[in-house]
């Protein structure tokens, strides 16, 4: 029992002798900043009027006073309210009110920043939603640009062609401009002898042709294919 009572006791004087430690400091940090403000030791009798005090604190601290922020700070003196003095401003009642509008402008400038930051995220994104459609319709060295794109989707009206005769059907539903188009090209591919495999050689000679855009050479294929499946089922029929 006295062993741990004397432990007890021990940590006590501890915790005691650390709270001293820490209001020592604390007093000493006040006097290097009011020293600081001052620009004088804490043996001057040097002192700061309102103007001046919002100078100094702008030089030391970093920290734009408004008038009734200075009037504040001014009335925190300990002894008079026009100028202040060095007691005054390491006292604990300047410190507090200096420190608070210290944590309003940190807050302040982390508000204005993390608004920054969402703003220029909002616009990076902008950018970038600007940047896939303005490529959607401009050129580059895989798909030909506009024109490229235009030209590769002509092969499929092979295979839109020689696919009408499944289609009748649906004829009623389809606009007339369209349906007189597409027997435009019908007559046309049929007034070539051989049609569909002149333009299936054709197809496939223009698709090894590393010249052409990549885009091209694909959709030339993939007109091949959709073109032959088809024909097939009317060419087993027959």
């Amino acid at each position: 029992d006295n062993e741990a009572s004397e432990l007890e006791r021990e940590a006590a004087r501890l915790r005691a002798e650390a709270q001293d430690l820490e209001k020592d400091k604390a007093s000493e940090r006040r006097a290097v900043r009011a020293e600081q403000l001052l620009g004088a030791d804490r043996s001057s009798a040097a002192m700061l009027g309102p103007e001046a005090l919002t100078v100094k604190v702008k030089e030391v601290v970093g920290l734009a006073l408004s008038p009734g922020e200075v009037g504040e700070l001014m009335g925190a003196g300990a002894s008079r309210r026009d100028k202040l003095g060095f007691d005054d401003l390491a006292s604990v009642a300047f410190d507090a009110a200096l420190e608070k509008f210290i944590a309003a402008q940190d807050a302040r400038l982390s508000a204005e920043l993390a608004n920054r930051q969402r703003e220029l995220a909002e616009e990076a994104e902008r950018e970038k939603m600007l940047a896939s459609v303005t490529s959607a319709f401009s050129g580059d060295a895989d798909d030909g640009g506009p024109v490229g794109r235009v030209l590769a989707c002509l092969p499929y009206l092979l295979p839109f062609v020689d696919g009408l005769s499944f289609g009748g059907s649906l004829a009623g539903i389809i606009p007339t401009p369209l349906l007189f188009a597409s027997g435009v090209l019908l007559q046309v591919k049929m007034a070539i002898p051989f049609g569909t495999f002149i333009f299936l050689i054709g197809f496939q000679f223009l698709c090894r042709n590393p010249e052409l855009p990549a885009l091209l050479r694909y959709n030339l294929r993939q007109a091949c294919v959709i073109d032959i499946v088809i024909l097939l089922p009317e060419f087993v029929a027959s």
